[in-house]
Formats: C-alpha cells, structure tokens, sequence
C-alpha cells in the first residue's frame, strides 16, 4: 500500500505543503491511507481510542500549519505528503526509518505550480 497526498479543498488550491518522513507509525502496523491521517480531520471525532488518536495526529498538523502561517491558510489550502509515500521495512525500536535511494523521488518534491509563490521555484520532473 502506498499513502497518498491530501488535500481536502484540491491541490490546486493548496498554499501550504506539510512534508512527513515516513506514512508508517512507531508503535503500529497500522498504514495510513492518507499522509497524517488528514482525512481524519474533516471527520466527526471518533470514540474509539484508536481512531481518536489518528484523528487527533490530523488535529495537531493543521493546528501545526495554521500557528507556523498565522492562521492564514484554512485547512482546506493545507497539503499533506510524506517524503517517501512506500510502506518501508519497520527498523529496529528506537530507530529512524532511512529511506533508500531507490525508494526516493527523482528529486526532492514535485509539486504543482499553483502550490508556491512566483518567488519560489517548482521542481518538475
């Protein structure tokens, strides 16, 4: 399984990228479906503690975004992405995932042109 990137108000309105490092979690074999579980967010508040947790991840990124963009942006214009998206094999406890160059991007970040400023360049593939 692969996570995706999220965007709930569509990518070509997203004006801030939040960048994770590894879609699997540390205590858990659980794979998110969406980077941070951002789906969870726009979702009632789950009473199973599990889920709750997933959902309050979500909560704590877009709480993130809006505190480091002084409430600019809403979560709607919020994008979430992994750095690698791949399900990578757990490492050891207490360990960083690495990704592999293999497993990496061709460069750093793709993204679209309506995601960044006209100051700032977008890699293309």
């Amino acid at each position: 399984m692969q996570t995706k990137l999220f965007c709930a108000g569509g990518l070509a309105d997203a004006r801030v990228l939040v960048i994770g490092h590894d879609p699997r979690l540390q205590r858990s074999s659980t794979q998110a479906q969406y980077a941070f579980f951002g789906d969870y967010y726009f979702r009632p508040i789950p009473r199973q503690p599990s889920e709750r947790a997933k959902y309050r991840l979500a909560e704590k990124v877009f709480g993130c975004a809006a505190h480091l963009t002084s409430h600019r942006y809403t979560a709607y214009r919020v994008a979430l992405t992994n750095l690698c998206n791949k399900m990578l094999p757990r490492p050891p406890a207490r360990h960083t995932v690495l990704i592999p160059e293999q497993a990496s991007p061709p460069s750093a970040i793709s993204c679209p042109a309506a995601m960044w400023s006209s100051s700032l360049p977008c890699r293309s593939r």
